[in-house]
């Protein structure tokens, strides 16, 4: 069965690959990648934050770097930015913790600030959540840049 974000990706025709990680994968999932062909610089996660005058913010970094805190305030303009708690996500996203995916959340939510690393600006393909845990998809980053209308910036420490 399909995500809703594979769903929308084929209605659209925009080409992807879905890929699935499970529970034991997940635990080496270093080594998948690299069984897979995948360059683990072009991983993405999903952060949901929470910003005291933006209100939600999506800011999408590499899987194996951490959000600078003070360079993400800059981008979005607010004082405070932070990590809210689970219900906050939940009710802001549809989407439990690990499972967010910045297209899904764009469908639901186009009002929503969206930030993206700008180390991925020079990556050919992405590989993101599609809105399941360990499920996720391998899309050409200029598809996703047209379906989600989002900033470049300098996001980690």
């Amino acid at each position: 069965m399909k995500t809703k974000v594979e769903e929308y990706l084929e209605k659209e025709r925009i080409s992807y690959e879905a890929l699935t990680f499970n529970q034991t994968e997940l635990n080496d999932f270093q080594k998948i990648l690299k069984q897979k062909q995948i360059d683990q610089n072009s991983v993405c996660k999903t952060l949901v934050l929470k910003g005291d005058k933006t209100g939600v913010i999506i800011a999408v970094v590499p899987l194996s770097e951490h959000l600078d805190y003070k360079k993400t305030r800059k981008i979005s303009g607010d004082h405070k930015v932070g990590f809210p708690g689970m219900d906050f996500v939940m009710a802001s996203t549809g989407y439990p913790h690990g499972a967010n995916t910045p297209i899904g959340i764009y469908l639901k939510h186009p009002d929503y600030l969206f930030l993206v690393d700008a180390s991925f600006k020079e990556k050919q393909v992405l590989v993101m959540s599609s809105g399941e845990i360990g499920r996720s998809i391998k899309i050409a980053r200029t598809d996703f840049e047209k379906i989600v209308p989002f900033t470049y910036a300098e996001l980690v420490e």
